[in-house]
């Protein structure tokens, strides 16, 4: 079969149409010729062999989800065992990635929701695993830069000079105490302070969550946070580091209202 006169026929049909982005009709932009094959590529990778911009007006077509799909299959399937074999795979493969259920291609039409395109999802997965093989990411042992995926017999990291990227830098002991230091309580940026706001917000949990029967942690983080962001949320961790337990936040409330809640069985209740 000839894969790329099916390719082009798709692209030069979607540029006939003189298709435009509209409420009505849902398109996504796809590349002509692939930007891996690009020297200055604008995604990250490895660069390819061609001069000029891939992102060039005329290297552009706006492709239904299907088409677009189409036309990724008909790509791989033309540059398999070639030098594009893994770029080819892995753009495949972004059809297979789970959107939001909002997301246009989910109406239209999606890949991934179609047993029958199972056997494309695993020629990208191939693809990848293929290219990976015998090879790591690396990074330089001392400076602890990236050096990209490399084979495992590279000269360097033979000789140790590149590592793998979990390994990294090692930092000193001093260099590390300083980090320690750094991050340690309001130097935190997670650090949350127990401001009087935050504790009445706790205490009219409680009050809330006994009202609506024996007390219990999952009910009280629930009212705690309840229409509150996310940057603003408790959760209990914090509750432990400022209280040291959940029996020292009850132990701190009846201090501070006068009452006398105990845990009886399942949870805190009024006695």
């Amino acid at each position: 079969m000839n894969y790329i006169k099916i390719y082009r026929q798709i692209m030069d049909r979607a540029k006939s149409e003189n298709r435009v982005k509209n409420d009505d009709q849902y398109y996504e932009k796809h590349h002509v010729i692939p930007d891996f094959m690009f020297k200055d590529r604008t995604r990250k990778g490895p660069s390819g062999h061609l001069s000029g911009n891939p992102n060039d007006k005329n290297n552009i077509r706006l492709l239904t989800p299907r088409e677009h799909f189409i036309a990724h299959v008909l790509l791989h399937k033309h540059l398999k065992g070639t030098h594009y074999e893994y770029p080819a795979g892995s753009a495949l493969q972004f059809f297979f990635s789970k959107v939001s259920s909002k997301h246009p291609r989910n109406v239209d039409w999606n890949a991934s929701e179609n047993r029958k395109y199972e056997k494309y999802r695993l020629d990208g997965l191939q693809a990848i695993s293929k290219a990976r093989k015998g090879k790591m990411p690396v990074v330089d042992s001392v400076t602890g830069e990236k050096k990209g995926s490399q084979s495992i017999n590279h000269p360097k990291v033979l000789s140790g000079e590149w590592v793998h990227h979990s390994k990294g830098k090692k930092l000193s002991k001093e260099r590390r105490l300083e980090i320690q230091i750094q991050t340690t309580g309001c130097n935190n940026p997670n650090f949350k302070e127990l401001t009087p706001e935050i504790l009445d917000r706790l205490f009219n949990a409680i009050d809330l969550t006994l009202r609506e029967g024996p007390f219990t942690l999952k009910k009280f983080v629930y009212n705690a946070n309840f229409n509150k962001p996310k940057s603003e949320r408790i959760a209990r961790p914090f509750i432990c580091n400022k209280f040291g337990s959940i029996s020292g936040l009850i132990e701190d409330y009846n201090r501070s209202r006068g009452t006398d809640i105990k845990y009886l069985g399942k949870g805190y209740k009024r006695k």
